[in-house]
């Protein structure tokens, strides 16, 4: 065993043995923090009892933002079409301080005002019970795509070190996975978050450090020009990036859409009554600014470095292997590990969510909590297989699969919560039309060959901007349901008991 893999072993079994630690968000039938009804199991499984603090809370949105599909993607997206592709991601740098700034205050309030464990529940209240059976059978069908990713990037890196197949790779991480979300439940994954967040931290800066010290910033810009002028130029390899598509996705509206990942916003519900989220917005932001420019440097130095890999996902795996010393490179591939970790458990925590908590809500009730428990970690091995078996053959690019779960899980959800969390005169046909609009816009135009993308919008563009048009126009031209509920979302200090189905 080489002392690269060594360390990503060892990292492995520190978050499994931080998630063990932690079981007791999974064991209120013995430990009674909140009851031991079915809500009270539900509840300090998926919301961690509502304790999670400020900063915690702002590094977990920051780590789940930086998926392990995204630090690998990112390279991999530089080495393959030039600088554009730190141009294309941008975005990160603030799609998720938006998201915070703009619903997390809100998120949680509303949570706790109505003692929610998941985002589909919340709309539920807010537009029927059959709009929460309908998100949450979204939320679970877009969620699959990005957690292969997840479990893709995680096999690169292991592949990269341990010299398994492919396969062996992502069964060893989807085992790992699967024990880590389930036995852990929402407060051990986001303390784990904080150790992941610490390695991505040290091993992106270490990298950085590194290829920076050896090649400097302008000769690296040299090399790559040298290798290809399109790499260092407008719009890059093979046309990719055009000034239409930069303003419709990387520029602004890929943060906009940031805003509608339930995967993110569902930690709001996670947090303490009357946090201040300035702290969570610096602290986030911080660790974001790090982050990327990091990212940005390592698939540059890549293409330098190496400039015949045989495919760009390698890209960030192959310089930590062969530009660090075997010690530090699994230290930094750990940080990878770390990445795709924070990320996939918080897409598996809340794809379980809403196969538990909303699907399947009135018969789990009815269950007595030692079943509810069983339920929940059963919940958790369908979802991981799912990703796993997507996972089996994935796309050239990382970037390609990220993209179609992100983009059309942020058009389906933006104008929703927005609607939800803002605008009283948002129906629940609006709502919904305007969501399964958005979503089906994304797919079809990545799965459809003959997508055109008009007037050079990238399709996320298109998806976000009819999604939103058919919300506000069906919420115009629709009346409220009696099943909703309008006044307790928009008047402070209302508290009130809803019947949950």
């Amino acid at each position: 065993m080489s002392m690269a893999f060594a360390v990503v072993i060892l990292f492995l079994a520190l978050n499994l043995g931080v998630g063990l630690y932690r079981p007791k968000a999974v064991r209120l039938a013995e430990k009674h923090k909140t009851g031991q009804n079915a809500e009270g199991v539900i509840s300090d499984y998926y919301t961690a009892g509502r304790t999670i603090s400020t900063w915690i809370m702002g590094l977990t949105v920051a780590a789940t933002i930086i998926s392990g599909g995204s630090l690998i993607a990112t390279p991999s997206l530089i080495y393959a079409k030039g600088l554009v592709g730190a141009a294309w991601q941008n975005n990160g740098l603030w799609y998720g301080v938006l998201g915070t700034a703009v619903l997390g205050k809100r998120f949680t309030t509303l949570g706790n005002r109505f003692k929610v464990s998941s985002i589909p529940e919340l709309l539920g209240i807010r537009f029927g019970q059959s709009a929460r059976r309908i998100t949450g059978i979204m939320i679970v069908v877009i969620l699959f795509a990005n957690i292969s990713t997840q479990f893709s990037g995680s096999a690169r890196v292991i592949e990269s070190v341990s010299g398994w197949s492919y396969a062996a790779c992502i069964i060893l991480i989807g085992v790992i996975m699967t024990l880590y979300i389930s036995f852990g439940g929402a407060k051990a994954q986001s303390w784990t978050n904080v150790l992941q967040a610490g390695f991505m931290t040290f091993g992106l800066v270490l990298i950085a450090v590194v290829v920076l010290s050896k090649l400097g910033l302008v000769n690296m810009i040299t090399t790559m020009d040298s290798i290809d002028p399109e790499l260092v130029r407008m719009p890059g390899v093979d046309n990719y990036l055009s000034i239409p598509r930069f303003i419709s996705y990387g520029l602004c509206l890929m943060a906009v859409v940031g805003i509608g990942q339930p995967s993110a916003q569902s930690r709001f519900l996670a947090t303490k009554p009357g946090t201040s989220f300035k702290p969570a917005i610096i602290f986030g932001s911080i660790a974001i600014l790090i982050w990327y420019p990091c990212m940005y440097v390592a698939g540059a130095a890549a293409k330098c470095l190496l400039p015949n890999l045989n495919s760009p996902d390698l890209a960030f795996p192959q310089l930590a292997l062969t530009q660090l010393h075997p010690l530090l490179a699994g230290v930094c591939l750990a940080g990878v590990l770390g990445a795709t970790m924070s990320t996939a458990t918080a897409l598996v925590l809340t794809a379980s969510a809403s196969i538990t908590n909303d699907i399947a809500s009135g018969a789990v009730r009815r269950m007595s909590p030692r079943g509810i428990k069983i339920l929940l970690i059963v919940s958790t091995l369908v979802v991981s297989l799912g990703g796993v078996l997507m996972a089996i053959d994935p796309p050239e690019l990382l970037m390609t699969l990220s993209t179609l779960a992100t983009g059309s899980m942020g058009c389906a959800f933006t104008p929703m919560f927005l609607g939800m969390a803002y605008f009283p005169g948002t129906t629940k046909a609006g709502a919904l039309s305007g969501g399964i609009l958005g979503a089906g816009i994304v797919l079809v135009g990545h799965l459809n060959p003959a997508w055109t993308n008009p007037l050079g919008f990238h399709v996320i563009g298109w998806g976000l901007i009819l999604g939103t048009l058919v919300t506000i126009v069906v919420s115009k031209l629709t009346k409220h349901s009696q099943e909703e509920v309008i006044e307790p979302f928009y008047t402070d200090g209302m508290v009130i008991e809803v019947e949950k189905g």
